[in-house]
């Protein structure tokens, strides 16, 4: 798999790949943690071929990754249920994507609240 196909004209390599960590660890998060989700399986199933793709083939570039010790063990299973706590950037965008696609009629504490979380402020 060429992995520049996948690289946005403004991103670098290193981009892409925290683009699909965050994607894998947001909707491994909603699923694992929230029970929601937002995507079908084929869509997670090939953002999690895309993500280990570029850590197999790029080792040296993933290992420099914020989210490298996260993702390295989702390897060909794209699975997310061996992670027990997740980044609060994760879980933030988690829920503001869940709420966008809901469209609660409640705000955004509240429906945060749902789920056993508060927001910070």
């Amino acid at each position: 798999m060429d992995i520049h196909k996948f690289i946005l004209r403004h991103e670098t390599p290193l981009n892409t790949l925290h683009r699909y960590q965050r994607n894998f660890l947001v909707h491994s998060f909603l699923y694992y943690k929230l029970n929601e989700t937002i995507i079908s399986d084929d869509q997670y199933d090939e953002r999690c071929k895309i993500m280990n793709n570029i850590i197999e083939n790029c080792s040296e570039l993933a290992k420099s990754s914020s989210y490298y010790e996260l993702c390295k063990t989702c390897g060909k299973t794209g699975s997310g249920y061996y992670i027990k706590e997740y980044p609060i950037e994760i879980i933030t965008r988690a829920f503001h994507l869940l709420y966008q696609v809901k469209k609660p009629n409640e705000d955004f504490p509240r429906f945060v609240l749902r789920w056993g979380y508060r927001v910070v402020t």
